[in-house]
């Protein structure tokens, strides 16, 4: 993981590209299985304000939908949230819903003395030929079922990994105490609130709902492999999106 230099001005003037590598499960593993602790890290995760894709009852995906007239306002009311800035470090999903979210954010409150650095790690999963349709419910996350991917799209297994490798990198490249503000979309922040508050149902991970441009404050000191997976399953498979979802509107609805 990389990171913005201090020497760049205010964070909300600039923003910069970071490296980032998604790490193969039985890597993952091998690092989480005994627990990597450190110094205390206090984050803030928020949700992007409101996208046109939202206000339309659309589902967005890995479309980079811009955001709505309710969504800038939301966006400058979050710089009045955001009572523990300037963070030292901020980090956004490459799209740029969130990035946007975090400049009409600055325009209230100094955010950070460094640039936002984008990780496309936080990106939301690719939802593939659900993108620019309307929300529906959807049978499979309902379940809790990781490993569904709509046709094209990614699963929540697969967004897991590379959530995972993000929090990994964080808890292991920070050295001393800090304060950061990571944005992102629900999907990830469903997965984060599931890790590091221990949940061990996949299908109350799923189910997590969080409203937009609202901080959400965690504590991360020790990070565990997360409780609502399988390591056995996870390391010994690859995988296979042998799921197939034929339309049926059941009972778990699409939001990006």
């Amino acid at each position: 993981m990389s990171f913005p230099n201090s020497t760049h001005g205010d964070g909300e003037s600039g923003v910069v590209e970071c490296s980032a590598k998604t790490y193969t499960w039985p890597d993952l593993y091998a690092r989480l299985r005994a627990g990597v602790t450190g110094h205390a890290l206090h984050i803030d995760f928020i949700r992007h304000a409101q996208s046109v894709a939202n206000s339309r009852g659309l589902v967005a995906g890995r479309w980079d939908a811009d955001l709505s007239v309710l969504g800038r306002l939301q966006a400058w009311r979050l710089g009045f949230a955001l009572r523990n800035a300037p963070y030292e470090f901020v980090w956004s999903s490459s799209l740029s819903r969130t990035t946007a979210t975090l400049r009409y954010a600055a325009w209230i409150r100094r955010i950070s003395s460094r640039p936002i650095c984008r990780d496309a790690r936080l990106d939301e999963r690719c939802l593939g030929e659900l993108e620019r349709q309307q929300s529906r419910f959807i049978p499979a996350y309902a379940q809790g079922d990781l490993r569904y991917a709509p046709p094209g799209g990614e699963s929540y297994l697969e967004l897991t990994q590379r959530v995972l490798s993000f929090l990994v990198d964080l808890r292991e490249t920070i050295q001393g105490e800090a304060s950061i503000l990571v944005a992102t979309h629900v999907g990830p922040m469903r997965i984060i609130a599931g890790i590091l508050n221990g949940m061990t149902e996949p299908a109350d991970v799923l189910r997590l709902s969080f409203p937009h441009a609202r901080p959400y404050h965690f504590e991360l000191q020790t990070l565990n492999w997360p409780r609502f997976l399988n390591e056995k399953e996870v390391i010994s498979d690859e995988v296979p999106h042998n799921h197939t979802w034929h339309g049926t509107d059941i009972a778990t609805t699409v939001y990006t």
